[in-house]
């Protein structure tokens, strides 16, 4: 009765005129491009605390008065990338920022603060979803993850308790995060495109950013007494001068490459789509530039099969994109023409490591002797790698708990889980394919295409286990399971009116 009295007083207060339309703001497309313009400002000036501060507050207000949290997908998204490009450990001299009492203490409130609404949220308010009770495409595989990422290392030699708090850290960004919406998101058609909304903002902040530390972050470097090298010279990228506060060039690259199936998705679904369509290709030039060559190759892969699939489907727009595809490549040749020397020096640039593997293929072969010494529950995640080529550079310092990584999704579950982690990722996988084949619409299939894009980049990078990517798969793969479970309920009742009409 008590908890009925709370929720009583709070859908009282949420009917109050400045509440109620601040709801409906921060409902809109203006509060995503506020707090877009708010992490592009933190990035450049080092605002993270006040984001921080701003952002628990804002948990607090939607868990206290919202309909569901469907709002706090914005900063779900978005917070990872307000880190300022002069607290990067690349900037000189190093000032570890967030070791700072300050950050330290204003973290520690603004946890507090939307770690209680959340709570309160949980326990107080009731939800439709049980992620316990209810039957989703997802759950067996969710689960076993789990356990292979608390059994990762055991019984090895090398095993620390380091293994159990990064497993911790896993759980937390893949399980507890699709728990928490799954369980205070009441889903609606009208989401799909407000996450797209979201994705195509990020993206827009992302290549923002890219341009400021191309052009603009020596300068701005000097002026606030930071050592910031230009990330571009005489037209050469300098790809590990291209950082950012939050990640490398690579990791940048990785963001773009999962986010491209938006572009196409409104593409494909809205009135006047090919802008979006258009929109594209400024998405795939900036993966080039960024020089992530595994993100390159995938996004140009998807790139060409969209190409494809918008000259062939019969639309109102296909001969706009046959003309545009014409345009395109007239221009793309007559650049190569004219800027041929220009293009020579990126094109360098990308692969001045010709076209090898980098040194992965021994890292590759280090993890399959681990998983040889440890074939159960695999080496875990601090397992030292055994590498005789002395050719190889492979720094295995950890940050923290951040371990080193394989660069390859496949070996990272089989070195560090061992069969364990095969069973599960193996079920994860043939759910996330049963559950494309079963629900076939536009908006599952962008779902799949996101998380297909972070799954393909991480066969030659660090994606899937490096947390935000992880913690982005969360979150696609919830709204997958919130939007397949409404297009089911929404298909009986749909068939189940169409019976009682023919009676």
């Amino acid at each position: 009765m008590q908890k009925e009295h709370i929720r009583q007083k709070l859908t009282l207060l949420a009917k109050n005129k400045i509440i109620a339309e601040t709801l409906k703001i921060c409902n809109s497309i203006y509060f995503i491009l506020f707090y877009a313009l708010f992490t592009l400002l933190s990035s450049i000036f080092g605002l993270e605390i006040y984001l921080y501060l701003f952002t628990a507050f804002l948990i607090l207000f939607v868990c206290l008065f919202a309909e569901d949290t469907k709002i706090l997908f914005v900063p779900a998204f978005f917070i990872i990338f307000c880190a300022a490009f002069h607290h990067a450990p690349e900037a000189k001299p190093v000032v570890n920022y967030y070791l700072t009492l300050p950050f330290i203490i204003s973290t520690i409130i603004a946890g507090c603060i939307g770690g209680a609404g959340i709570v309160f949220r949980l326990f107080v308010y009731p939800t439709r979803a049980n992620v316990w009770k209810d039957k989703f495409p997802f759950k067996s595989g969710l689960l076993l993850i789990a356990v292979a990422f608390l059994c990762n290392g055991l019984f090895s030699r090398e095993y620390t308790v380091k293994n159990l708090l990064y497993a911790f850290e896993l759980i937390i960004a893949l399980i507890a995060i699709f728990i928490l919406f799954y369980q205070t998101i009441d889903w609606k058609k009208e989401y799909v495109n407000y996450l797209m909304h979201i994705f195509i903002v990020l993206v827009g902040v992302l290549i923002l950013q890219f341009i400021f530390t191309l052009f603009l972050k020596e300068r701005f470097g000097q002026f606030i007494g930071f050592a910031m090298k230009p990330g571009i010279v005489n037209w050469g990228i300098k790809k590990y001068d291209c950082y950012f506060g939050w990640g490398s060039a690579n990791s940048f690259a990785g963001v773009l490459t999962m986010l491209l199936p938006a572009f196409y998705y409104f593409a494909y679904t809205k009135k006047y789509g090919y802008w979006f369509y258009m929109a594209s290709f400024i998405v795939i030039l900036a993966i080039v530039l960024s020089q992530g060559r595994a993100s390159i190759l995938i996004s140009s892969l998807f790139a060409l099969t969209a190409m494809v699939f918008f000259s062939i489907k019969k639309t109102p727009y296909r001969k706009f994109y046959w003309i545009f595809h014409a345009i395109l490549i007239v221009f793309a040749g007559l650049i190569i023409i004219f800027l041929f020397d220009k293009i020579k020096v990126i094109l360098e640039e990308i692969f001045h490591r010709g076209t090898s593997l980098s040194g992965r293929l021994g890292i590759w072969i280090g993890g399959l002797k681990n998983f040889w010494h440890y074939p159960i529950f695999g080496s875990g995640f601090y397992a030292p790698l055994d590498i005789t080529d002395s050719s190889i550079i492979y720094d295995k310092a950890t940050t923290g708990l951040t371990p080193y990584f394989y660069h390859n999704i496949f070996i990272e579950i089989i070195a560090r889980f061992g069969l364990i982690g095969i069973v599960a990722f193996g079920i994860h996988f043939y759910e996330l394919a049963r559950q494309l084949v079963k629900t076939k619409n536009v908006q599952n299939t962008t779902f799949f295409c996101i998380l297909l894009m972070i799954l393909l980049c991480s066969l030659g990078d660090i994606f899937f286990f490096n947390l935000y990517f992880t913690f982005f798969y969360a979150i696609i793969l919830l709204a997958w399971t919130k939007n397949s479970q409404y297009t089911t309920i929404n298909t009986r009742i749909i068939e189940a009116e169409e019976k009682m009409i023919q009676v």
